[in-house]
C-alpha cells in the first residue's frame, strides 16, 4: 500500500495527471485530503514532514521575509497551491495582505475558517489565474511547482 493510500484512502498520484494539468481530477484529488491535512502537518511520522520537511520551509521562509521586513510588510504576499493555509498563516502577518490560491474548494473552506488576517482566497488554476498580473511582495509555494507540475511548467509560472 502506498503512502497516499495508508493517509488518505486514494492511490498515489500519477504524474501524468499534473503533466496534462486535468484540473478537475487534480482538485478532487485535493478535495479528499482536506479534512486532515492540518493534522497530518502537525504529525511527526507523516511523509509530509521527512527529514523536518515542512519546519524547514517554514524556517527558511521565516528568514527570507524577516531579511526583506521592509518591502514585505508594503505588499502582498501570494501562496501558489495554498491548500488550508498553513504557509499564509504563518507569514500572513509580515505582509499588507495574502492572496491564497488553490484549485482544491475543500482545501480553500478549511483556509477561511481561519480568519487569516487581510486574507483573501482564489478558487483558480495558478496557471490561469489573474495573481500574476499584479506586483507582489511575495510569492510562495510549498510543493506544487516541482513536485506537482515538474521543472519546465515550474519554469513557465516562474516565468509569468
Amino acid at each position: 500500500m502506498s503512502i497516499s493510500e495508508d493517509f488518505y484512502g486514494i492511490p498515489e498520484s500519477d504524474p501524468g495527471l499534473y503533466a496534462s494539468r486535468n484540473i478537475d481530477a487534480i482538485a478532487r484529488r485535493w478535495d479528499s485530503k482536506a479534512a486532515q491535512w492540518d493534522s497530518d502537518l502537525d504529525n511527526t511520522s507523516c511523509h509530509l514532514n521527512v527529514g523536518d520537511a515542512y519546519g524547514g520551509f517554514i524556517e527558511l521562509g521565516r528568514l527570507l521575509v524577516l531579511d526583506r521586513q521592509k518591502l514585505c510588510s508594503k505588499g502582498s504576499l501570494v501562496d501558489l497551491g495554498c491548500g488550508t493555509g498553513a504557509v499564509l498563516a504563518e507569514f500572513s502577518a509580515h505582509f499588507d495582505n495574502s492572496i491564497g490560491i488553490d484549485i482544491s474548494q475543500d482545501m480553500l473552506n478549511v483556509a477561511e475558517s481561519k480568519n487569516i488576517r487581510d486574507a483573501q482566497w482564489h478558487l483558480e488554476d495558478v496557471f490561469e489565474g489573474d495573481w500574476s498580473g499584479r506586483r507582489h511582495a511575495a510569492v510562495l509555494s510549498r510543493g506544487i511547482l516541482l513536485s506537482h507540475y515538474g521543472e519546465d511548467l515550474a519554469r513557465l509560472l516562474i516565468a509569468q
